[in-house]
């Protein structure tokens, strides 16, 4: 990923995207002998101070696309399973599937829940159906 961070020495190395190419080969359709020269051009059109249209680099396009959801995608699952880890603790590793389930939810959508209005909550819940047990 260095080659495709502007603020790493590596920035738009041919041999560097290379092994970013092998790793993501089933997804991506990339002329690596295309790409070499698309790095090479782009170089130096940056080091010329313009920018570059990214309409001509098909190839190094794909690579920076990669690049760009790759963060989000593994930050997504590291946080769940953070929130994972936070719910099924040692005390509550006993919970049926759908009770961590609906744990972990709520766990991951603390924003959406500072706005419920728990009192309304309750009153829905007590009023779904007849609570009382009787005793014998």
């Amino acid at each position: 990923m260095d080659s495709l961070d502007a603020s790493k020495e590596l920035y738009l190395d041919h041999q560097a995207m290379c092994l970013l190419v092998s790793r993501f080969d089933d997804c991506l359709t990339v002329d690596v002998g295309l790409l070499k020269s698309e790095c090479e051009r782009a170089s130096i059109v940056i080091k010329a101070g313009k920018s570059i249209d990214m309409n001509l680099y098909s190839n190094l396009e794909q690579l920076i696309k990669i690049s760009k959801t790759l963060p989000v995608g593994t930050a997504t699952v590291e946080r769940s399973f953070s929130a994972m880890n936070r719910v099924l603790s040692w005390s509550r590793n006993s919970l049926n599937f759908s009770m961590a389930s609906d744990l972990m939810v709520l766990s991951l959508n603390k924003d959406l829940l500072k706005s419920l209005d728990l009192d309304k909550v309750l009153d829905h819940w007590v009023h779904q159906k007849d609570r009382v047990v009787p005793f014998n």
